[in-house]
């Protein structure tokens, strides 16, 4: 059915992934670390790698969406923003085409088991078996895409990066 074509886009929620990307110089790295771990965790965020060498550090954050614009509007606190950058992909479509085609496997899964307890010989119960087995195994990499999906758009990335200024005089 075309059901979904037929939404307008004022009553489909829009399901989008966000990055944000900044750079920053800071005067003390020890404490600009500290900072951002704290900035993080009251965001609700968490972090997702961390490295890090003797002048510049660099984080990769997941922050609720929810709390995106917030999270990157407040991040001028912990030096000198450098650059940034925000980028926004909009996967509604492949969201609900996933979503749309996930259902419709489960229906055709839950007529396989019933017709699973009706076969009248071997033949057709093992026909039956393989295609149900076929059914479970998308519906699970189904679900796990789904799961990454949602992933993604519930949590954004932010990729902080921190260095210290660049000190000619520190050389010898």
């Amino acid at each position: 059915s075309n059901e979904v074509g037929q939404l307008s886009n004022q009553n489909i929620e829009r399901k989008l992934i966000k990055r944000g990307n900044v750079n920053i110089e800071v005067q003390n790295l020890k404490n600009a670390q500290e900072s951002v771990e704290k900035w993080c965790k009251d965001f609700g965020g968490y972090i997702e790698s961390f490295s890090e060498n003797t002048n510049s550090a660099n984080f990769n954050l997941r922050i609720p969406s929810v709390k995106f614009d917030e999270a990157l509007n407040s991040v001028g606190g912990f030096g000198t923003v450098k650059s940034k950058n925000i980028s926004t992909q909009d996967v509604s479509e492949q969201f609900y085409d996933l979503q749309t085609r996930l259902e419709t496997k489960k229906i055709m899964r839950d007529r396989l088991k019933n017709y699973l307890t009706q076969a009248k010989d071997v033949k057709d119960m093992l026909q039956i078996e393989k295609e149900l087995n076929n059914a479970l195994s998308e519906i699970e990499s189904m679900e796990g895409r789904m799961k990454r999906l949602s992933g993604q758009i519930e949590y954004s990335s932010v990729n902080i990066f921190l260095e210290l200024p660049y000190r000619i005089s520190d050389e010898g």
